[in-house]
C-alpha cells in the first residue's frame, strides 16, 4: 500500500465523527457499510456463498473483505472477520506465517492449502455493537497490518 495510506489514517482517526448515531455491529451490516462509504471508502455490500452479508473493500489499491459470522439466516450476525489473500505461490511459507504471528496479536497470517498467503483480523462485535471511534480504530488496527503484511510478503 501506499504511504499516503498513513497521513489518510491519522486523518480518519481524527476526523471520525459519527456519521451516524448508532453502533457499528455485524447485526447491522447496512450501518457498518453505510459508515465505510460516509469516510469515502470503496465498498460493496453484497451476500457470501452461504447467504451472510459480506462487505467487499477496494483501499489504497488493496483489496479485501469483511465477513460476517453466528448469522441466522443471513441476518442477527455477531462478528466480522477482515480477510485478504495474496496470491504469492509458495513464496511465503508457514515458517514465515509463523514468525507473522508470534510478532502479532490482533491479525493472523496462514499460507492457503495452494500456497497463498492469507491475512485475518476477527472481530466480536455482539449484537449491540461497537462505538463509531472503536469501529475506527479496529480498522485502523486491520489497515495497519495490512501493509505490514505486504511488506512482509513483498508485495
Amino acid at each position: 500500500m501506499k504511504k499516503t495510506m498513513v497521513a489518510f489514517l491519522l486523518m480518519f482517526l481524527g476526523g471520525a465523527v459519527p456519521a451516524l448515531g448508532q453502533n457499528i455491529s455485524a447485526a447491522n451490516p447496512q450501518a457498518m457499510f453505510d459508515y465505510l462509504r460516509a469516510e469515502g471508502i470503496d465498498a460493496s455490500l453484497g451476500k457470501d456463498d452461504y447467504g451472510d452479508p459480506n462487505i467487499r473493500i477496494t483501499y489504497y489499491d488493496t483489496n479485501f473483505s469483511i465477513y460476517f459470522y453466528g448469522c441466522k439466516d443471513g441476518a442477527k450476525c455477531k462478528s466480522i472477520q477482515f480477510y485478504s489473500g495474496y496470491r504469492t505461490e509458495g513464496e511465503w511459507t508457514s515458517d514465515d506465517a509463523n514468525a507473522w504471528n508470534q510478532d502479532r496479536r490482533f491479525s493472523k497470517a496462514y499460507v492457503s492449502d495452494n500456497g497463498n498467503a492469507r491475512l485475518e483480523y476477527d472481530v466480536y462485535t455482539g449484537v449491540a455493537g461497537l462505538q463509531v471511534r472503536e469501529f475506527a480504530d479496529i480498522f485502523t488496527n486491520w489497515t495497519h497490518s495490512l501493509s505490514d503484511f505486504e511488506a512482509a510478503i513483498g508485495w
